[in-house]
């Protein structure tokens, strides 16, 4: 019902732009009348402030478009639509085949929406010309038919805003040019200023995406997120033409009037204007520590159980057991997003290589490294030969995500150095612990 509804509401506007009756008149006053309606049509660039749900932290992008007539018609034109409970979202969406939508919403909807969740909303008007107006209406209209409006939405290299950005710039044509000089960084650093206040985000952001993020930014590609695009578009000018034409002096020294293409520049948005958030903004989780306290205070307990277990000869399944089955499914979402997504990015995080299933067959080993817990495996004794070279294994590819905060292959977060050392430091004791009581049965 609700996209037959935005179908109607859709077709209403195409209908009263481009079918609305004209009552019978003099071609000059059908011409005067035409002009009027294209001169009322106000577009502009929407631009909402982070807010703290995931698909939030980085903002919004929206195009505006209003036209006053004997109706007042006033929609925000919006890229980042999706649905929850379409088939498989889960599934599909850490696959990377999210399908966003363009759909048009009643302005006064959407700013209330974000106003009661305490998001503010910068709006630029865009000094395009009458013709572009009307243009970027009619294209809109057309890329919100059902047959067109969705697209597969790539976080980094098309989503909402850059798609409002290449609308506009589609009827704008060429002539634009960003004074500002672009941001000298990188995709992940960029991420990183808006993941701030959400640290632990930060860390999983840090942890699934590869070596890929931490490539500079081009002053095209930093316009991925709504805010950056929204400073670059404020320091954008564009071409216009001067006059039709001018007078010169002609070689007999009488003036004639000839065509001219004389164009100079003007700013491509007006003044800005702010729509206050009506409600109090949203806080972030009140979890007390953040990713690197909390892993250095890990280590520091696996410290002192190693310590424990070495002198006792003893060794604490329970932790092993719970750290090595966290290391398992964080193993799996890396492995599963390195070998089958299409999310950008993924598919070069070389944390693949200490963080995968096979760290599953750790908890075997934790299981069956007493001898109380070796059962007959067929008709032969377990004798934990087997699980030491998956322990080797295990230690080499941690060791070579330890290499990585010294090689300029892949950025880690600060977090992971304590975490790889608690990881490699009960691989050790358990490894250590594995030959001893081999030995002594």
């Amino acid at each position: 019902m609700k996209r037959i509804l935005s179908f109607c509401i859709l077709a209403c506007i195409s209908l009263f732009m481009m079918a609305k009756p004209l009552p019978v008149e003099t071609a000059s006053d059908t011409a005067k009348v035409a002009g009027e309606r294209e001169d009322s049509i106000y577009v502009a660039l929407l631009t909402c402030d982070p807010g703290w749900d995931a698909y939030k932290l980085f903002g919004h992008t929206a195009i505006r478009v209003r036209v006053n007539d004997a109706d007042s018609l006033d929609y925000s034109f919006n890229y980042g639509i999706f649905d929850f409970h379409s088939e498989n979202f889960i599934y599909r969406f850490v696959k990377g085949e999210t399908d966003y939508v363009l759909a048009a919403e009643p302005m006064d909807r959407f700013l209330s929406r974000y106003s009661a969740e305490g998001i503010a909303v910068m709006e630029q008007p865009l000094n395009l010309s009458k013709a572009q107006r009307k243009d970027l209406l009619e294209k809109l209209l057309v890329n919100a038919l059902p047959e067109n409006k969705t697209y597969r939405y790539n976080f980094l290299y098309d989503n909402c805003t850059t798609r409002a950005r290449d609308m506009i710039e589609r009827v704008v044509g060429k002539g634009l040019k960003v004074e500002r000089k672009p941001l000298d960084t990188t995709y992940r650093e960029i991420l990183h200023m808006f993941t701030a206040r959400t640290p632990w985000t930060a860390f999983g952001i840090d942890m699934l995406l590869g070596s890929e993020v931490d490539r500079k930014v081009t002053a095209t590609t930093q316009q991925f997120i709504p805010s950056i695009y929204m400073a670059d578009a404020d320091s954008t000018t564009m071409l216009v033409a001067t006059a039709d034409s001018v007078r010169v002096l002609g070689e007999n020294g009488d003036s004639i009037w000839m065509a001219d293409k004389a164009k100079t520049r003007q700013p491509f948005v007006g003044e800005t204007r702010i729509y206050a958030p009506a409600g109090a903004p949203q806080t972030g989780s009140s979890f007390p520590l953040s990713p690197t306290a909390f892993f250095w205070l890990l280590f520091v307990v696996a410290l002192l159980l190693s310590y424990l277990d070495i002198c006792r000869r003893v060794l604490s399944l329970w932790f092993d057991i719970c750290l090595f089955t966290a290391q398992g499914i964080a193993g799996l979402l890396i492995s599963f997003l390195f070998f089958f997504s299409e999310h950008p990015a993924v598919g070069s995080n070389w944390l693949v290589i200490g963080f995968n299933p096979l760290v599953f067959f750790m908890i075997v080993d934790v299981l069956m490294i007493r001898k109380k817990h070796r059962p007959f495996i067929g008709r032969k004794k377990y004798n934990g030969k087997f699980v030491d070279w998956l322990e080797i294994v295990n230690l080499a590819g941690l060791l070579c995500i330890f290499l990585l905060y010294w090689l300029p292959i892949q950025w880690l977060h600060p977090a992971m150095l304590p975490l790889v050392l608690t990881l490699l430091l009960r691989s050790l004791v358990r490894l250590n612990y594995n030959r001893n009581i081999r030995r002594y049965y």
